[in-house]
């Protein structure tokens, strides 16, 4: 037994830092180390920052600028360095929608977060975007990674040439792909936007009521998701979708929510 990893994590400015205030004071029964990971090619320095002081409500509180393509190395080293000092401790970890977060480190629980949609379309690819998506990621080795396992990155228009073209499949290729259990979950995944694809393998989801549209999409979406998590997600367990404000306390569905972290999120072991 060791460290307690945790991670919140998707789109900028969908209500994650409050997310995890919220857990602080009212889930953790002890404070938390807290790591805010920042993309390189987000940030205006390149260097990691130094460590920042903690608040009464953390053990520790820290920016650290990363590089997603290293982030598989960085990450461990740095809750090795943690666990170093606090052999039992708690972490909870703050990201973009960056896929590689996900599978950078085993965490013991993943939270993804989102904002209310306007429409469907914020969330879901259209039917034509999603059949360039499956074209280029059958003739190509890097978009493939990228939407079927979340690694890589690749660019959401698709418009620019390839730099390895492969030969295109014929149809009765990709029909019989499509008629496969892998091609099942790529057709599955990439339904989403980019800055999605991190909710397949999150252990639960949160749109936050709080913060985006007001319209009634959120519901169209919600059901939308359960479709696609449950029949695709490889996470083990039930996932569940709260639609709620996460800072309203008088949201019955944010107590449900409260109520599952309390139960589920391995917030704090004992020795």
């Amino acid at each position: 037994m060791g460290l307690t990893v945790s991670l919140v994590i998707g789109p900028r400015h969908a209500g994650k830092s409050s997310l995890i205030e919220v857990i602080k004071d009212e889930v953790c029964k002890s404070k938390p180390h807290l790591l805010r990971l920042i993309p390189s090619n987000r940030a205006k320095h390149s260097a990691i920052k130094p460590l920042s002081l903690a608040s009464e409500h953390e053990t520790s509180f820290e920016n650290i600028i990363y590089d997603p393509d290293r982030v598989f190395e960085t990450l461990p080293e740095i809750l090795t360095r943690i666990h170093a000092q606090d052999r039992y401790g708690c972490v909870i970890i703050e990201g973009d929608a960056d896929p590689n977060l996900l599978q950078a480190y085993p965490y013991d629980f993943a939270l993804f977060i989102m904002p209310s949609p306007e429409s469907e379309n914020d969330i879901f690819r259209s039917k034509d975007q999603v059949k360039k998506a499956f074209e280029a990621a059958m003739n190509d080795t890097a978009a493939f990674t990228s939407e079927i396992f979340g690694v890589g990155g690749v660019d959401d228009s698709w418009s620019g040439e390839r730099k390895t073209p492969r030969p295109d499949m014929s149809d009765s290729q990709m029909i019989r792909l499509l008629d496969s259990p892998l091609g099942q979950e790529l057709a599955s995944r990439i339904q989403c936007h980019p800055d999605y694809h991190g909710l397949i393998d999150s252990n639960a989801i949160v749109v936050n009521t709080g913060i985006g549209a007001t319209s009634g999409a959120a519901d169209a979406v919600v059901a939308r998701l359960e479709t696609l998590i449950n029949d695709n997600s490889p996470v083990n367990g039930s996932r569940s979708i709260y639609c709620c404000d996460v800072l309203d306390r008088h949201d019955p569905r944010r107590k449900k929510l409260l109520a599952l972290l309390g139960q589920n999120y391995p917030l704090q072991r004992n020795a």
